[in-house]
């Protein structure tokens, strides 16, 4: 019973707010053209030689509707964001770039989704960090 109830609390429009901007996210899994079957793992965290070097991004939501994306070579990238479609997508705007994407879990540790449009399909995990 305790486990619907965690799963229920999760899913509520604030408490979805407050796990997302609780910390800053990193990368673990990048794969893109996740669409076809050229799927490619580009970034795994602790791997050495991935395609992408994402090791030291950062992504930071805030309640306010802004966006850090401090990227690999610690620029940031400020921006803004908006859960959308009853928060199973959320959307950004980084320096007018927008994009869209499936949110497929999220959760106190975990962070998963998938933008469809974004490099013929990108699936990527993410974990809190403190």
């Amino acid at each position: 019973m305790p486990l619907v109830a965690i799963f229920m609390y999760e899913g509520c429009g604030t408490d979805r707010m407050k796990l997302l901007t609780a910390s800053p996210w990193e990368y673990t899994e990048v794969y893109t053209q996740y669409n076809s079957s050229r799927k490619e793992l580009v970034f795994q965290a602790g791997q050495v030689n991935n395609r992408l070097d994402l090791s030291n991004e950062r992504v930071k939501f805030n309640e306010d509707g802004t966006v850090y994306d401090t990227a690999h070579n610690g620029h940031v990238y400020i921006g803004t964001w908006q859960f959308i479609n009853n928060q199973t997508q959320y959307q950004t705007n980084i320096n007018g770039a927008i994009s869209t994407a499936n949110i497929n879990t999220l959760n106190g540790d975990n962070f998963i989704w998938f933008d469809p449009d974004n490099s013929g399909g990108e699936y990527s995990t993410m974990i809190h960090i403190p």
